[in-house]
């Protein structure tokens, strides 16, 4: 699955711009107008990066970062401050409380996505790169070939791992048959529905996560979907 970003901010205008440059660059993109908003986000999909704004309409950014990071759960996620040129002095209190870097408004975009991408090289290199595959429950370590459930390891054939791997690259869209038992030496759509019914039973607690697509084929999805 892609990296998840996180955006909060109470202007529609700024989140719907963060929205179009990360996605431009291949990020899923959540959105809160508010702390609470993003706090119930966090708890349903646990982001991968969080873009803050300083000044929110019920607590300030920088209360909710504090509150973040003092968060067993949560306080590993990196933080970008969104500031205004002239609140120097918050910007300044939000690198101490533990924000991992700011950005002055109005940003550029390429700037915004050179930070984040350097932030997540430093805090997660293998999502960055692309090695690991996560959703929800479930996590994919491509160039391993390993498979997590919950942090657990599980244990797929060659076939089922290609055909997880494929959903799980397509990013909760869903996939036809033909392009799953093409990724398997052009097995019929029986096989395949074989073995995703053992991919199934091998996901455990997070086989909701895998559903089928009537008269289409099959997706994964994260639990809030």
């Amino acid at each position: 699955m892609s990296v998840k970003v996180l955006t909060v901010d109470d202007s529609p205008e700024i989140l719907e711009l963060l929205r179009i440059v990360l996605t431009r660059n291949g990020y899923a993109v959540m959105a809160a107008e508010s702390a609470r908003a993003a706090a119930d986000i966090i708890r349903q999909q646990k982001p991968d990066l969080i873009i803050l704004d300083i000044m929110l309409p019920d607590i300030t950014g920088i209360s909710f970062l504090e509150t973040l990071k003092k968060s067993k759960q949560y306080c590993d996620i990196p933080i970008i401050l969104l500031t205004a040129k002239d609140k120097n002095t918050d910007m300044v209190r939000g690198l101490k409380v533990g924000a991992d870097d700011y950005i002055v408004k109005p940003f550029n975009g390429d700037v915004l996505v050179a930070r984040v991408e350097t932030i997540l090289r430093r805090c997660n290199p293998d999502s960055v790169n692309g090695k690991i595959l996560s959703a929800g429950q479930i996590a994919v370590h491509i160039e391993k070939r390993k498979i997590f459930v919950n942090s657990n390891e599980i244990f797929l054939t060659p076939s089922e791992l290609n055909i997880l791997i494929e959903l799980m690259r397509a990013n909760e869209r869903p996939v036809d048959r033909k392009t799953l038992y093409a990724e398997n030496g052009n097995s019929g759509a029986r096989v395949i529905d074989a073995h995703v019914t053992s991919i199934r039973k091998k996901l455990g607690p997070a086989r909701k996560q895998l559903r089928t697509v009537h008269g289409m084929g099959y997706k994964i999805i994260s639990p809030a979907s």
